[in-house]
């Protein structure tokens, strides 16, 4: 009886953990999917990459380090260049008699947007560093 409920507790908790796992996953695809899903970091070719490691007992996980370092200079490339691109954007509003109602806004928009993108990758990463 008491190894019974051992062996159910263990099994509980491996399933809240794996569920904790997926809803990750799939929030962050969805989060993705919202702004610039291209250039989102892939949580799961990272997950796949540690799975292989693990698999193959590769304890320096170098094939979960390699996959980890493309997608963060995926994410980092586009950063720079949307940022770039918001910064010649703002230069352009240095004569406020000449803007739109609707040009401020949709900048505003955009920046809240990078900085959702910048937060949501940088908790994929901490996710991901934690698996490992």
């Amino acid at each position: 009886s008491h190894q019974l409920l051992v062996r159910h507790s263990t099994f509980l908790r491996h399933r809240l953990w794996t569920a904790a796992r997926m809803k990750f996953g799939k929030r962050l695809a969805a989060e993705a999917a919202r702004c610039w899903p291209e250039a989102c970091l892939d949580y799961k070719a990272i997950k796949r990459a540690l799975k292989h490691d693990l698999a193959s007992g590769d304890a320096t996980a170098r094939t979960f380090l390699q996959q980890l370092r493309t997608e963060l200079n995926k994410v980092s490339r586009f950063y720079v260049e949307k940022a770039g691109t918001l910064e010649a954007t703002l230069a352009q509003y240095s004569n406020p008699a000449a803007l739109s109602t609707e040009q401020p806004s949709a900048l505003r928009d955009e920046i809240r947007q990078l900085i959702k993108f910048v937060a949501l990758n940088y908790l994929a990463v901490v996710k991901a560093i934690k698996k490992r």
